[in-house]
């Protein structure tokens, strides 16, 4: 007698062939799991290289951002909205443009930061790294008349 009981040799093999199914449904539900993985795998390397593009395009067409900034004229705010290479110059203008201050010229105006510093005119919004908006100050140089 076998560490099985009392089943026959018939019943043994029967059990077996029921076990080689089982087991081969197993492997079907693993190759099926493995497609599926791999599958999943594909769609995720077509969409990191997706996004890859996205942001390759994305930085190519960087010198296009806008930065909202809120300009005070005297305390008077007005937004301009600027692209990253357009001077401060250009936002100085639109500014007084804006805000009807057209009596001096845009030269005769300091352009400060929240913090009080005086800001170069002549450099690009960009240069300054401002992010998507600020605050801006325009006031008459020391000795114009306003």
């Amino acid at each position: 007698m076998s560490e099985h009981g009392n089943k026959t040799a018939d019943e043994l093999e029967r059990e077996a062939k029921f076990l080689k199914k089982e087991i081969e449904g197993v492997d079907e539900v693993i190759r099926s799991e493995e497609k599926i993985k791999h599958d999943l795998e594909e769609r995720e390397q077509e969409l990191e290289e997706e996004a890859r593009r996205e942001r390759e395009r994305d930085h190519d067409h960087g010198h296009d951002h806008r930065v909202r900034i809120t300009v005070v004229v005297n305390g008077q705010p007005t937004v301009v909205e600027a692209k990253e290479d357009e001077t401060l110059a250009e936002v100085r203008k639109k500014a007084l443009h804006d805000t009807q201050n057209v009596a001096q010229p845009p030269e005769n105006w300091e352009i400060k930061n929240e913090a009080g510093n005086l800001l170069d005119p002549e450099k690009r919004v960009g240069e300054y790294h401002f992010g998507k908006e600020t605050t801006l100050f325009l006031s008459l140089k020391a000795g114009v008349a306003g």
